[in-house]
């Protein structure tokens, strides 16, 4: 266990948003959220929370809101990374978020790289902290999921306790 470990939580409380337009209207299924669930608990973790949203700014904004009150340590985002027009949580996330944490994607594209070849340039998955939470945003497909959870999930718990200043004297609640 690494040190800063010993400050963070025993389980961490995650929340999943699948962004898409298509899921949200029942067009499509839910694989990629329902993924991120199994592979999280699986973990020895929980998810707190579940919900499913439309590409809609609003939308984001909101469940960023009802995170910041509820108990939850990391929500992840699945969806909304791309190019195209309707791909939105990056920029949402983004404009509100306190700080960046730039090595997640990097590595996630570097990840995605040796997998896929080129086409990781068009990822824009990333790792924020946003009033002690954590964001963490990943393309909706099921292996971009489980390649951004496996990069994560070994350090989730020292992330939640840096994020949380709970190494640096805070009280272990806050």
């Amino acid at each position: 266990m690494h040190e800063h470990e010993r400050f963070g939580p025993e389980r961490v409380r995650f929340g999943i948003v699948v962004v898409s337009d298509a899921v949200y209207e029942g067009r499509r299924e839910d694989v990629s959220g329902k993924l991120a669930k199994k592979i999280i608990t699986e973990s020895g973790h929980e998810v707190t929370y579940f919900s499913l949203i439309p590409n809609d700014k609003g939308a984001i904004l909101n469940v960023l809101e009802e995170a910041k009150e509820s108990p939850v340590d990391v929500i992840v985002f699945v969806g909304g990374t791309g190019l195209g027009p309707n791909d939105l949580t990056v920029d949402v996330v983004d404009r509100v978020a306190d700080k960046e944490v730039p090595g997640f994607g990097e590595l996630f594209r570097y990840i995605t790289f040796q997998k896929r070849g080129s086409i990781a340039i068009l990822t824009r998955a990333g790792l924020w902290v946003y009033s002690k939470l954590l964001i963490l945003v990943t393309p909706g497909s099921p292996d971009a999921v489980e390649t951004a959870l496996q990069l994560f999930l070994p350090v989730a718990r020292h992330a939640v306790a840096e994020a949380r200043g709970l190494r640096h004297g805070m009280p272990k609640g806050v």
